[in-house]
């Protein structure tokens, strides 16, 4: 068993989840291929197009992950690179299925399965915010653009807020978290 593997194991357990919904290593189809996920829902299909090296997912690809939501399956898309089986480079994901963000995308930067330098997030509704992201949500500067393309809001992110007077946006949080 992998280093730390069974205490998150157990301490999954002790808050009523299985082990294969923790973030953690999954091995692709019965293949010594590992790579990381950050699904934190019990998995139904894991799998992984490109390369292994060493043990782990390396080069470009394409990852499926299907798992469910609240009873309904969804598939979480990943299309780049992976380097030692962790999302890392300019890649592109996407959902699918009865997931809330179905539709919604993200192009841009990764660091170890983070968003993570410039970036295009769009969602069908919203438009689209290109910029600036850290730790997974849009933080510095940043263009909301709505979905006809015009610019709606400008400014510098703060852990995926944006206000500017009475307009408003957030992405990958809450308007709670806000403050809004």
């Amino acid at each position: 068993m992998e280093n730390g593997r069974f205490a998150a194991n157990l301490i999954a357990l002790i808050n009523g989840r299985t082990p294969d919904s923790v973030p953690g290593w999954r091995t692709i189809d019965d293949a010594d291929c590992r790579v990381w996920s950050n699904v934190v829902h019990a998995i139904v299909d894991f799998r992984w197009s490109g390369n292994c090296r060493d043990g782990y997912a390396s080069g470009l690809g394409l990852l499926t992950v299907s798992y469910v939501l609240k009873g309904n399956q969804v598939t979480y898309i990943y299309s780049g690179p992976k380097k030692t089986g962790r999302i890392t480079g300019i890649g592109t994901e996407r959902w699918e299925g009865q997931h809330p963000e179905k539709g919604n995308r993200y192009h841009g930067a990764f660091v170890d399965g983070i968003r993570y330098g410039l970036g295009t997030y769009s969602s069908p509704g919203f438009g689209r915010l290109e910029g600036e992201f850290r730790a997974g949500k849009p933080n510095g500067s940043g263009n909301h653009y709505d979905s006809r393309g015009r610019l709606q809001l400008s400014g510098n992110f703060k852990a995926g807020c944006l206000k500017s007077g009475s307009k408003r946006v957030f992405v990958f949080t809450t308007k709670q978290a806000c403050g809004f």
